[in-house]
């Protein structure tokens, strides 16, 4: 069977530069964690993007822009990175807080990070499409998890998977390189 997941195991240096983009409070009021753990976590996922798909034309902004992290041309993709201290599932959910809904961004690219040790990129989704497929949980309900905020949940295995999106840019880089179509 095809893993659907591309895997980066972390290194000490990545740890240490992700460590130091950190602002030493917590991201917002809305965070899960009182402290800036929730931005070691997305900064270790687009560091790791950045790794594993130097070679795809990613424009890295996410130093200049709040709403996504990534271009590629025109587009827009923005990282949504959970922490975990398991490895992922394909049925586990997916956690994005509505007011951030309307950002400016045209995909998600979903991953977990398993402690410090592992990114695992484990699917991606047009943001409109996310939103039209979540479920939306007010504040204060949920099943497992109490919601602090209004947040859109769907399961990974409700996405699509990280691999088709790498095969499909993979052929753009490509056939502009070789003005192919």
């Amino acid at each position: 069977m095809r893993k659907l997941s591309i895997d980066y195991d972390i290194p000490e240096k990545d740890l240490e530069i992700a460590k130091g983009l950190m602002s030493g409070k917590a991201f917002n009021k809305n965070s899960i964690h009182n402290d800036d753990s929730n931005q070691l976590t997305g900064f270790l996922a687009e560091i790791a993007f950045k790794r594993l798909f130097w070679h795809l034309e990613f424009e890295y902004v996410g130093h200049r822009s709040f709403e996504h992290d990534y271009l590629l041309g025109a587009i827009k993709f923005d990282i949504k990175a959970k922490q975990r201290n398991v490895l992922c599932q394909p049925d586990y959910d997916i956690h994005i807080r509505t007011s951030q809904r309307n950002y400016d961004c045209d995909y998600y690219i979903f991953a977990s990070v398993y402690k410090t040790e592992k990114v695992e990129f484990m699917s991606y989704m047009r943001k409109d499409m996310f939103w039209r497929n979540c479920r939306v949980y007010s504040e204060g309900e949920g099943q497992d998890f109490t919601e602090k905020a209004e947040a859109g949940k769907l399961r990974y295995c409700d996405t699509l998977p990280i691999t088709d999106l790498i095969d499909k840019v993979e052929t753009y880089v490509y056939q502009k390189a070789f003005g192919e179509k």
